[in-house]
């Protein structure tokens, strides 16, 4: 049970705080649409990589014909 410093969930001053795990091409347009529509809340994308790799371009770029 919760004691008296501990803030309710309920709470409208508090804002709400979402964690995305996997940074793939669903949590990256997760957090990105979350963030334009919930301004006031902490989106946290949580990924093992730095970086989006977008596949379906890896042939072209080896091939160098972008």
């Amino acid at each position: 049970m919760p004691d008296a410093s501990t803030p309710a969930i309920t709470d409208p001053n508090r804002s709400p705080k979402i964690i995305i795990i996997g940074g793939g091409f669903a949590g990256a347009t997760a957090a990105k649409s979350l963030e334009r529509h919930l301004r006031s809340a902490e989106i946290h994308l949580l990924s093992a990589e730095n970086h989006l790799t977008y596949n379906p371009l890896l042939p072209e770029v080896v091939g160098a014909s972008v």
